[in-house]
């Protein structure tokens, strides 16, 4: 079962226990006792939001999703079968009918593919899954990693999606709420240089990922 207030999670993984796990041969689950949600990481949000026990493999994972963001496209494609079936009823099934049955599908497969996003950071790299699609960043392609302010209008709705800013082509993972994150690639890939999503938990991504992608460069985080 998930947690409904974005911020609080079930497990969490201390800064000494990724140093303990990436560099030592897998020796089981680890897990830390569980913990109330930093100030920082914003205020509660609807939806769901679950992390899980780590492992060697896993270092960190999290599961959330948006009531919000799965009502709008669920009301967008009952909207345009409504307009479907006024069509039929009205001329038949004509070209705007068969319009309007595209668009049916297209908000039903949103509210279903974008229902979940998951993030999984392993020793190698950070994973994002949005249904169907999945997204790798190496740990050395990270140059930087910082919170995401860009305004919702900017980046174009829930989903994926992509844009420039800055000069930077830049590919969103976000729902309509929860806080964002933002990483800057050195290594881009494609056209992409900038790597942006939503958690319920920024301050320990962006501490992991800080971690993680220093110890990529040869850098100690301990020190």
């Amino acid at each position: 079962c998930g947690d409904k207030r974005c911020g609080q999670g079930y497990r969490e993984l201390m800064l000494e226990d990724v140093l303990r796990i990436v560099g030592t041969p897998s020796q089981g689950e680890v897990t830390s006792e569980p913990r109330h949600g930093r100030p920082e990481d914003g205020p509660p949000n609807e939806g769901m939001h679950q992390t899980r026990s780590m492992t060697p493999e896993t270092l960190y994972e999290e599961r959330l999703s948006s009531g919000k963001t799965t009502a709008l496209f669920v009301v967008l494609a009952l909207l345009f079968l409504l307009l479907v079936a006024a069509r039929i009823h009205a001329s038949g099934f004509g070209s705007l009918a068969a319009v309007f049955l595209l668009l049916v599908c297209f908000f039903a497969f949103y509210a279903v593919n974008y229902r979940t996003l998951v993030i999984r950071m392993s020793p190698e790299a950070l994973v994002l899954k949005f249904g169907v699609f999945r997204w790798t960043v190496p740990w050395d392609t990270v140059a930087e990693s910082r919170r995401d302010d860009t305004p919702m209008l900017r980046v174009g709705g829930a989903g994926i999606h992509f844009t420039m800013l800055r000069g930077r082509y830049r590919v969103f993972f976000n729902f309509l709420e929860h806080p964002r994150v933002v990483l800057g690639l050195d290594k881009p890939r494609g056209p992409v240089r900038d790597v942006a999503f939503s958690t319920c938990e920024p301050a320990k991504v962006l501490e992991l990922v800080s971690t993680m992608a220093g110890r990529s460069r040869g850098v100690d985080p301990m020190r």
